[in-house]
């Protein structure tokens, strides 16, 4: 039986570890890491004039709450300790939280996709077998919360 027909993905690996603290983490450095700091897109602060002579206004809305902002500080010491790990887990995590995330993925193809076919549109784009990938992730992710919980500047 294959891992993607046994209905195992990355939402089910992070559920059965049932480290919230470190789901929030992860969350918090895939949006930081989307900012620009490890290669996101970058988030310009001034207007897209040639001259770059006026900075672009604060994002002050209702709809916007501190939820959506990543914390830097957090988001840093998990770079740490991303960079800490070997390259493919280090590549497997990036694809998950920091590459196109999921609702990017249904809007692009026009329909709802499952976490199955996120994931193996990400083994895809890994060049990556599902299976290998969703094996890499789970020891990824106790690997990096080994490297959290014990100090990243140790």
């Amino acid at each position: 039986m294959k891992s993607y027909d046994s209905g195992l993905t990355t939402e089910v690996i992070a559920r059965l570890q049932g480290d919230a603290w470190l789901d929030q983490m992860l969350d918090n450095w895939g949006r930081w890491a989307r900012g620009g700091e490890i290669g996101g897109p970058q988030v310009y602060t001034a207007c897209a004039s040639a001259e770059r002579h006026y900075s672009a206004p604060p994002w002050d809305s209702e709809d916007a709450g501190d939820q959506d902002r990543p914390d830097p500080l957090a988001g840093e010491s998990v770079d740490i300790a991303w960079r800490r790990l070997p390259q493919l887990q280090r590549q497997v995590l990036r694809g998950v939280y920091v590459d196109p995330p999921r609702w990017r993925l249904r809007v692009e193809q026009g329909r709802d996709l499952s976490a199955g076919d996120a994931d193996r549109h990400r083994a895809r784009e890994l060049r990556l077998p599902l299976a290998l990938m969703l094996e890499t992730y789970a020891a990824a992710r106790v690997r990096i919360s080994g490297l959290l919980r014990d100090g990243v500047m140790r």
